[in-house]
């Protein structure tokens, strides 16, 4: 196997990794959207909390842990995504120079680290190719 063929395969396990941990951030934070549901369901079937204020205190409470639980969740996800995103634009720096072309651009020129979220910012060479297929 040679040097590039390791280096694709590190490449391919990142891409991966990054797609796994988003879908498992989404997966993780309906659960958790679903259980405080219940959980307040449950507490307003109870006629120790019936009350107006009782069910206005659970609600805030279970609101605060949700909150607090989404933007931990979020910022934990969004450093591993990072971190692997970094090792890619050095692959694809790696790559490119072992080739002798620009053959990976996608991390390096379009990324969210380069474009930031939801695309903001202009890509570090202009807009992103679109297939006339997508179309």
């Amino acid at each position: 196997m040679d040097h590039v063929e390791v280096l694709f395969k590190e490449y391919d396990t990142l891409r991966t990794e990054i797609i796994s941990r988003t879908n498992n951030a989404v997966q993780l934070g309906t659960a958790f959207a679903a259980l405080g549901f219940g959980i307040l369901t449950w507490s307003v079937s109870r006629s120790t909390i019936a009350t107006f204020q009782g069910v206005v205190t659970l609600a805030g409470v279970i609101l605060a842990l949700v909150v607090v639980y989404v933007i931990l969740n979020q910022w934990l996800v969004q450093l591993d995504i990072n971190n692997a995103a970094a090792r890619l634009r050095e692959l694809e720096l790696q790559i490119n120079q072992l080739c002798g072309a620009e053959l990976l651009r996608w991390e390096t020129h379009w990324g969210g680290a380069v474009t930031g979220p939801r695309r903001k910012k202009q890509p570090a060479d202009g807009p992103c190719p679109r297939s006339n297929k997508m179309n």
